[in-house]
């Protein structure tokens, strides 16, 4: 495990999905782009920097659908030019990330003029945060056993270097200044964002259902009429209960029929419970790309309702919808942790001693802000919260990457404001965790966000209006791609 661990499952940057500004140009080399993959007036971006951001996209990609990449159509093992991409057809994957990565270098290019123009500067405070996560980078080289551009090389391609980083990093603090000054005017009332959800829901509603595939037997003649039938008739199901009546006569008459004199009731049982434990799937999202998500998350769409879909390898899946699609209602949580891992130790048994000191520390302080901040940059391994005391605000569930353990106890029915804890996870050590209070409901935490970028989108798309930027494509697609496994990382978030 690395020594410097953020447990919260970071989905982007703080623009979240770029649309770009209007001022892009398209060219071939010329007097003012050669060598160069995008240009403005005052500032140049290289090949390297533009590698960068293209890895940065894609490595925010995987760790945001970690675990669901198979719902949106996007295969590791692969190119990305060699796959289609699900969520622009007329693209490939590697087209995808490049225009993600050209929108947000558009973004920095324009509000780098406007900065000049209006005298916009970093402050002290950003100059030190960038510095914070450059060594960030290099604690986690060093943990790693890699030199810091082994590390730069690893992640972000061969021609990436930390002068490349750290100049990518000031032009996005510079746009962040901007958005916070930007979108701190806003009216983020909450009926704005009930008017912003309303033209959105597909987007923040979640839908809970049932499923099952029934293949088609290659050696029977009439396999494909025979697996029609068959799902035909488990999507009669009237109830929940019947459904998973009909999946286990299913399975349980295909053993039957296949296995002979070696059918095992036991382990037959054992599959039926398996498999309808897999098939059961709660408060999913919204895919444009799956047939099945389109269906389920229809506007007339109610609990009860089943349907057949004809998958493209000649299978048949049954769908049941348990829960019509609904927003999450629930409230997030408000909470302060400092995390003691066992990498700072000689022995797991040291970290839980000291993980259990802090916590009789903080109690004898009534867990105050300045405690916890203290304690937090003192102790904690939490790189997210490590410099604000620990402080994690409107915390949805699923948003910390394995740590259940964490999870099941603030969100406990019994938990209440002042309730603290020990909690010891495997993958990251031990937790002393306060429970300050309850947040806004999960639904706004989404629909906040990207009410905020939306709008600031907007507002670089009017301010790209006054400066030209200009792309190289020549440069551009010289960008190398990889797929996951060449860059030497697994898809877990």
């Amino acid at each position: 495990m690395k020594k410097l661990i953020s447990i919260l499952l970071v989905i982007g940057l703080f623009w979240g999905s770029l649309c770009g500004c209007r001022s892009k140009e398209k060219t071939e080399p010329s007097a003012d782009t050669a060598g160069y993959a995008m240009t403005s007036e005052h500032f140049k971006v290289s090949r390297a920097q533009m590698q960068y951001f293209f890895n940065e996209q894609y490595l925010s990609f995987l760790s945001a659908y970690s675990g669901n990449l198979d719902a949106v159509g996007l295969d590791t093992s692969k190119k990305l030019s060699e796959q289609a991409c699900t969520l622009d057809s007329s693209a490939s994957w590697y087209d995808y990330f490049l225009n993600l990565a050209t929108d947000k270098m558009t973004q920095c290019l324009v509000f780098s003029e406007k900065a000049l123009k209006d005298g916009t500067k970093l402050s002290a405070a950003d100059k030190a945060e960038i510095e914070k996560q450059l060594k960030a980078v290099s604690a986690a080289a060093k943990s790693e056993n890699l030199s810091e551009q082994d590390y730069y090389e690893k992640y972000y391609g061969s021609s990436v270097k930390k002068s490349d980083v750290q100049k990518c990093m000031e032009m996005e603090h510079l746009v962040q200044k901007y958005f916070k000054s930007y979108t701190k005017k806003l009216d983020v009332s909450e009926n704005a964002l009930e008017k912003y959800y309303a033209g959105h829901t597909r987007l923040y509603n979640r839908v809970s259902y049932l499923y099952f595939n029934v293949p088609v037997d290659s050696t029977s003649t009439d396999g494909q009429q025979k697996a029609k039938a068959s799902a035909d008739a488990i999507s009669d199901a009237k109830n929940e209960k019947q459904f998973k009546s009909l999946v286990t006569d299913y399975i349980t008459n295909y053993y039957l029929e296949h296995s002979g004199n070696r059918y095992n009731a036991k382990s037959v049982s054992k599959q039926v419970k398996e498999t309808i434990q897999k098939c059961t799937v709660t408060d999913a999202g919204y895919s444009a790309a799956s047939a099945a998500s389109r269906w389920a998350f229809d506007t007339q769409r109610a609990a009860g309702d089943t349907t057949v879909i004809n998958e493209t390898d000649g299978s048949y899946t049954v769908y049941y919808i348990t829960s019509a699609p609904k927003r999450e209602e629930y409230k997030t949580v408000n909470m302060r942790t400092v995390l003691f891992s066992p990498d700072d130790y000689s022995t797991d048994g040291e970290a839980k001693h000291a993980a259990e000191l802090c916590l009789k520390d903080l109690r004898l302080a009534s867990f105050s802000k300045d405690a916890f901040l203290e304690k937090a940059q003192e102790y904690s391994a939490d790189t997210a919260t490590k410099s604000t005391g620990g402080l994690y605000e409107n915390l949805k569930k699923d948003a910390l990457s394995n740590a259940d353990e964490v999870e099941n106890w603030l969100f406990s029915k019994d938990r209440a404001p002042g309730d603290s804890a020990l909690v010891h996870t495997e993958k990251y050590g031990w937790f002393v965790l306060y429970f300050e209070s309850e947040g806004v409901p999960a639904w706004q935490v989404d629909v906040l966000r990207d009410y905020k970028n939306s709008r600031f989108n907007t507002y670089a798309e009017e301010e790209g209006d006054n400066y030209v930027i200009r792309m190289n494509n020549n440069i551009l697609y010289q960008i190398k791609e990889a797929a996951a496994s060449e860059l030497n990382i697994g898809t877990e978030a």
